[in-house]
C-alpha cells in the first residue's frame, strides 16, 4: 500500500510540473484558434463549420473550443474550460486578439482605403484574364498538376491553385467554400508584398532604403546603424527567438503583446 501511495504521489507530481510547464502554452492554442476564427468568419466570410474542419484541425490547436458571438463580432476559444483568449472584429481594422487591459471603446485610427475598379486585364488589374492559346504549353499536364494540388485536402491544405505564364492566367482552382474573391492568410508572403510597396515609394523617391529606422529608442545605441533595407531583408541582427512551441520571442508579440509594435523596442 506504501508503494501504491508513493507511485501515486509520484504521478500526481509529475502531471502538476507538467501542467505547469505548458499552462503558458494554452496562449498560443486557444490565441490562435480565436483569432483565427475570428480573420476566417468576419473578414473571409467563410463558415465556423469550415473553419473548424479545415484550418484549426492541426495539432495542439485543434484541442481548443472556439465560440462565436457574431453580435458581439467576436471569438473566443479555451482548451478544456482553461485560459481563455478572444478575438474582436474592428471595423476597417479586421480582428485582433485582445488582452485584459483592451479598451472597446478606444477610438482607433482607420485608413482610408480605396478601391479602385480599373478594365486592365487579370494579373495587372481588375478586370477578366485575356484568353489565348500557347502551343508550347500542356494544358492536360497542367490540370494534372492542379488534381495533384487538390488531391489530399488532410494534409496538403490547399485553399487557391492559379497558374500565370507570361501574363496570361492559364488554370486556377479553389476548395469549396472559397472563391478568387475570399481573402486568405498571407503569412509570410505578406513580407515580400510589403517589401515591394516599400521598392515602390522607393522609386517615387518618397523614401531611401538606407534610412535609419525610424524607432526613437534606437538613436542612442548601435541600433542607430539598423536601417530600413535591414528591416526588410531581416538582417537586423537584434537578437530573436522564432520558436512557435513555447513562449519565445515570436509567440510572445504574436499571443501576449498589447503591441506587436513594441515586442522589439
Amino acid at each position: 500500500m506504501k508503494l501504491f501511495k508513493r507511485i501515486l504521489l509520484l504521478l500526481l507530481l509529475g502531471i502538476g510540473v507538467l501542467a505547469y510547464l505548458n499552462y503558458s502554452k494554452l496562449n498560443i492554442i486557444a490565441g490562435y484558434a480565436a483569432k483565427n476564427m475570428a480573420s476566417g468568419v468576419f473578414v473571409a466570410g467563410r463558415s465556423e463549420a469550415s473553419i473548424i474542419q479545415n484550418d484549426n484541425n492541426v495539432p495542439l490547436i485543434k484541442l481548443a473550443d472556439v465560440e462565436v458571438d457574431k453580435d458581439q463580432k467576436a471569438a473566443s476559444a479555451s482548451v478544456y474550460g482553461l485560459l481563455e483568449r478572444t478575438a474582436v472584429q474592428r471595423e476597417g481594422l479586421g480582428t485582433v486578439l485582445v488582452n485584459s487591459d483592451y479598451n472597446a471603446e478606444k477610438v482607433m485610427p482607420k485608413p482610408n482605403r480605396a478601391k479602385v475598379q480599373d478594365t486592365i486585364p487579370y494579373p495587372f488589374g481588375q478586370a477578366d484574364p485575356r484568353d489565348t492559346i500557347f502551343m508550347e504549353v500542356d494544358m492536360l499536364g497542367i490540370q494534372n498538376a492542379l488534381d495533384m494540388v487538390f488531391d489530399n485536402p488532410e494534409t496538403q491544405k490547399t485553399r487557391t491553385a492559379l497558374i500565370l505564364y507570361k501574363g496570361y492566367l492559364l488554370a486556377e482552382r479553389y476548395v469549396n467554400g472559397f472563391t478568387r474573391d475570399t481573402p486568405i492568410l498571407g503569412w509570410s508572403m505578406t513580407k515580400s508584398v510589403l517589401a515591394t510597396c516599400f521598392g515602390i515609394l522607393e522609386h517615387q523617391k518618397k523614401l531611401e532604403m538606407d534610412w535609419p529606422a525610424p524607432i526613437a529608442e534606437w538613436k542612442d545605441d548601435e541600433r542607430k546603424n539598423i536601417t530600413l533595407n535591414h528591416l526588410l531583408r531581416m538582417q537586423s541582427g537584434l537578437e530573436w527567438d522564432e520558436d512557435y512551441t513555447k513562449i519565445s520571442d515570436v509567440t510572445r508579440m504574436l499571443f501576449l503583446e498589447s503591441d506587436m509594435t513594441q515586442a522589439q523596442k
